[in-house]
């Protein structure tokens, strides 16, 4: 795995900022719920949590595994070769 977040969970990250930043804006949960879309149960929880809760809660910078990940070094070290051998003039 290369650390980077995927696009989903930056997305949720940005929900959640979102929503903190419309209450500090002093908007209602039913003003919220209109200006984002999401439910109003769904923004109760989120204004809740704090950042540290809501990462460590797994919606968010979650790492999977991938079966290829044990063949890692192997693959990384035939491509490199691979590279090699083609740069090589004639």
């Amino acid at each position: 795995m290369d650390g980077r977040p995927k696009a989903s969970e930056i997305k949720k990250h940005l929900m959640w900022s979102k929503i903190n930043q419309l209450k500090r804006k002093s908007h209602s949960i039913s003003r919220r719920k209109k200006l984002t879309g999401y439910d109003r149960k769904t923004i109760r929880k989120y204004l809740r949590m704090t950042e540290e809760e809501f990462k460590a809660q797994g919606c968010c910078f979650r790492h999977y595994t991938s079966r290829l990940d044990k063949y890692r070094d192997f693959i990384v070290s035939r491509l490199e070769n691979l590279l090699v051998i083609n740069c090589q003039p004639c």
